[in-house]
């Protein structure tokens, strides 16, 4: 296991996990990057210092729904975030799966699988794992339940788990952990 943090792609959050001996480095997205266009100084510096990029998150995109236009630039942060990660050797990329606006929380599990297998075996077909992260933020694939009706329709999937976020819930969060289980391939 390598403990990080998480940085937003500046060369001086490098320089501090290779003096406080981190041993990788979690890039937080959040729509727009100037990384998408540029990553040349941060991956030199991840490069020359030894600190791996271990996972590239995007957090709070509308990757599905009826906001057409809040999905098309969803995507394109999504795709972004996924070349982005490629270029900086990452392992894992990791996205919410967004919210239908229309329907019940329990009727949006078909539609989150058929929205997002493709886009996660994409992902995959390049090399990289896939994490949904257990957030509620444009993210129905959060609790144990859902990962009980969505992961096995997208078995290669996992979870980027954050303990967290069952509390904000009002859940107690080991219980969370435990039937995440196998499929963690993350934790913040």
């Amino acid at each position: 296991m390598r403990l990080g943090f998480l940085t937003d792609g500046r060369v001086e959050d490098v320089t501090f996990a290779q003096q406080q001996q981190f041993g990788c480095l979690e890039v937080a997205l959040f729509g727009d990057s100037p990384l998408y266009k540029d990553c040349k100084d941060f991956k030199k510096a991840c490069s020359d210092s030894g600190i791996p990029v271990s996972a590239v998150s995007l957090f709070g995109q509308r990757l599905c729904g009826k906001d057409r236009k809040a999905v098309k630039k969803g995507r394109e942060h999504f795709r972004a975030a996924r070349d982005l990660a490629l270029k900086l050797g990452a392992e894992i990329l990791i996205a919410g799966s967004a919210r239908y606006e229309d329907i019940p929380e329990e009727d949006q599990y078909e539609r989150v699988i058929k929205d997002m297998a493709p886009m996660i075996e994409q992902v995959q077909d390049k090399g990289l794992d896939f994490a949904f992260y257990n957030c509620r933020w444009e993210n129905v694939v959060c609790t144990p339940e859902a990962w009980a009706r969505v992961l096995p329709d997208i078995p290669d999937a996992g979870i980027k788990f954050d303990p967290s976020h069952p509390v904000y819930d009002g859940r107690d969060w080991m219980p969370d952990m435990w039937k995440a289980g196998e499929r963690i391939l993350h934790c913040h």
